[in-house]
């Protein structure tokens, strides 16, 4: 799995805020209005694996722990199905955590992550975040 910074997905109605942050960008206090799929995954050059190794590489360093926090609103606008709405703003949720993640090891200095694993938890009766975290590495060969 690799990702970068995501565009809006498709049906992303944004309230109308002047000046930053872009509209797609989720900030305490905002509804997502998520119709459908979630957007499509960008490449990158820091690949992300769950597994603690990484397939056909050697780790030549471990990094340490890098990772990704989401925060969202956890009301969906009434006029959306939540069927459709709520699983979409989820997977949007957890590749915008995996996204910040990767970020963070890039800064690093990584070649990838390990051990991709994912934790959700409410932080009041309005915002829930989801937390993408891994080990950065760098290959030795």
């Amino acid at each position: 799995m690799t990702l970068m910074s995501q565009p809006p997905p498709a049906g992303f109605e944004a309230p109308h805020q002047p000046g930053p942050p872009p509209p797609w960008v989720n900030t305490p206090g905002q509804n997502q209005h998520i119709q459908g799929p979630a957007p499509q995954k960008a490449p990158t050059t820091i690949q992300v694996v769950t597994t603690p190794s990484f397939p056909g590489r050697t780790i030549g360093a471990a990094l340490g722990e890098v990772i990704g926090v989401a925060v969202r609103d956890r009301e969906i606008d009434r006029r959306h199905d939540p069927a459709i709405a709520y699983p979409a703003m989820l997977l949007h949720s957890r590749q915008q955590a995996v996204a910040r993640m990767a970020d963070m090891a890039r800064e690093r200095g990584a070649d990838a992550v390990v051990g991709l694993q994912f934790d959700s938890s409410e932080i009041t009766q309005d915002l829930s975040e989801v937390v993408a975290y891994g080990t950065a590495v760098r290959f030795a060969d």
